[in-house]
């Protein structure tokens, strides 16, 4: 499966994805984030928990 496959499986544009393949984004948030998490590259982020009783 090449990139561009991968890409259209998930729904996320091949050339952002490139993108997040070769360094050029850093992938804090929206869907360069989602790629990475989906390659494997970043781990999954969770919301904090809200430490007030």
């Amino acid at each position: 499966m090449n990139i561009a496959e991968w890409a259209r499986a998930r729904g996320f544009s091949a050339e952002l994805t490139r993108m997040v393949l070769s360094g050029k984004r850093k992938c804090l948030r929206g869907q360069s984030h989602q790629i990475a998490v989906a390659l494997g590259i970043k781990p999954q982020m969770t919301a904090p928990m809200d430490t007030k009783d």
